[in-house]
């Protein structure tokens, strides 16, 4: 990721439709796991790929986090959260002990790294038998786009590649879904004008901005109407693909 993207992420993402709906959808994933797992409050959580530690913070009420990045930008800003266990490292090579961990969330992250295989198969290892692995990356490869780019994205997965993957490093995933239903029809339009004005080609700068606040709150609630439903059933098509996954027995 760019490292001005570190900090417009830091500045915006208490506010932004996109953080603030995708925590509700992340609050529908945990539903699925934490009846499955520890009380709430006492989870062992890895989040892998910080960022700026919004999401970190948010997840510090369901157990003790410790948050991972490669980039020591990412964990500067990550610090003015007062997020106390902060450690730079690879997924591909994680700095933790075998089963430390009773869940590892990875939210934008698998679609940055080359050796998605090889990074899946480290998050199996540090969580625990049993313990849970939840997703958040990016759907369809033709919608790739300069915001890929300017976030350094290798791929974009469809629901049936993350379902490959997972299984061959360990993982059973449990439920998946696309995300990001309601848009999904316009970003499709944008992304085929903008290749096709070529206008993509000179842009090198990711796609998030704050809307005007009547525009912010429509996307907030659509997005959190979807996790609304995605307690109850999964969407056939999205922006952005979700999944919870558990450890198989034997990594």
């Amino acid at each position: 990721m760019e490292q001005d993207e570190y900090r417009k992420h830091y500045l915006i993402e208490r506010d932004h439709w996109w953080f603030q709906g995708m925590r509700g959808v992340y609050g529908a994933l945990l539903q699925r796991v934490l009846p499955h797992s520890q009380e709430r409050g006492v989870l062992r959580i890895l989040d892998l790929g910080c960022g700026a530690g919004g999401t970190s913070q948010w997840l510090r009420q369901f157990g003790h986090v410790t948050s991972l990045d490669a980039s020591w930008d990412a964990l500067d800003w990550a610090g003015r959260r007062a997020l106390p266990d902060r450690v730079q490292g690879l997924a591909e090579q994680l700095p933790f002990r075998s089963e430390a961990f009773d869940l590892v969330t990875g939210f934008g992250l698998i679609e940055h790294i080359e050796a998605d295989t090889t990074a899946l198969r480290e998050m199996a290892r540090v969580c625990r038998r049993g313990g849970w692995l939840m997703l958040l990356t990016s759907a369809y490869q033709f919608l790739w786009s300069h915001h890929d780019r300017a976030n350094h994205h290798q791929r974009r997965y469809t629901a049936r590649q993350l379902d490959r993957v997972l299984r061959s490093a360990c993982w059973e995933p449990r439920y998946m879904s696309y995300v990001n239903t309601a848009l999904f029809p316009a970003i499709c339009i944008v992304r085929a004008f903008q290749r096709l004005v070529g206008w993509d080609n000179r842009q090198i700068t990711s796609d998030l901005i704050m809307p005007p606040p009547p525009l912010n709150t429509l996307c907030r609630r659509l997005l959190l109407a979807e996790a609304w439903w995605l307690q109850r059933g999964a969407l056939p098509f999205g922006v952005s693909l979700v999944c919870v996954a558990r450890r198989a027995i034997d990594v």
